[in-house]
């Protein structure tokens, strides 16, 4: 979508004090996930959008960020700009600047299309369920649901899982669902541990079939009404 600003319009005219603050929330949000590559995560907010930028090393990194920030957005609309890339990539910190550039600009033109994009959202259906790891509860397990087909595109529905495995799925806003529609879910438990004086996540506890939509085997469908969805995985 190409939106055209008038040149009187600048970016501090749509700027409000709301968004300055949900910026920091978002950001504190991230920095006390304790996993070092969501300190480079920028997020930027202007007129009821939120975007994310920056490069994680991993894609467990990336959907952490996006749900962080839909938990506390609200109906404002979240942009998710993060890309995962290579460790060595990761840490090549002109890479990193050139990923950031032009941010700003973005926002503002994503922020003016935000209002549209609420109005087009597909309609959503209550998706509960637990995730367990050879038969037992799964804690703080993200969870993804990445659509097999769709004609309207809306971001994957994604949740963390709590203590005990379960999870409530989001798409526009926390725990509001997911459309109607065919799934490949990819799961991934990563426990953080301490490595150089610092919380790392690490190793993968589920089979790494389970990580990537091409290799996961784990189909659900979506349907109208309240979804009740068990969602199984072996280390």
């Amino acid at each position: 979508m190409s939106v055209e600003l008038s040149p009187t319009r600048e970016a501090s005219s749509i700027r409000r004090a709301s968004d300055v603050e949900l910026e920091t929330q978002i950001t504190a949000s991230l920095r006390q996930q304790q996993i070092p590559s969501l300190r480079k995560v920028v997020v930027e907010a202007a007129g009821g959008t939120v975007v994310l930028r920056g490069e994680v090393n991993s894609f467990y990194a990336k959907q952490v960020s996006q749900h962080s920030a839909r938990q506390l957005a609200g109906e404002n609309c979240v942009i998710d700009e993060v890309s995962v890339v290579t460790p060595a990539a990761f840490r090549d910190p002109l890479r990193l600047r050139r990923s950031i550039a032009g941010a700003v600009l973005l926002l503002i033109s994503l922020s003016l299309g935000c209002s549209e994009e609420k109005s087009n959202s597909v309609p959503v259906h209550p998706v509960t369920g637990q995730v367990t790891l050879n038969g037992r509860p799964a804690p703080n397990a993200v969870v993804v649901f990445h659509p097999k087909e769709t004609a309207v595109e809306f971001p994957s529905p994604s949740a963390v899982a709590d203590s005990n495995g379960n999870f409530q799925l989001s798409t526009y806003k926390p725990t509001d669902g997911a459309p109607v529609g065919e799934y490949v879910v990819t799961v991934e438990m990563r426990p953080f541990v301490l490595k150089d004086g610092d919380y790392v996540a690490g190793p993968n506890q589920v089979n790494a079939k389970y990580g990537k939509p091409s290799t996961s085997n784990l189909k659900i469908r979506v349907a109208e009404g309240t979804n009740q969805v068990p969602v199984k995985v072996v280390r």
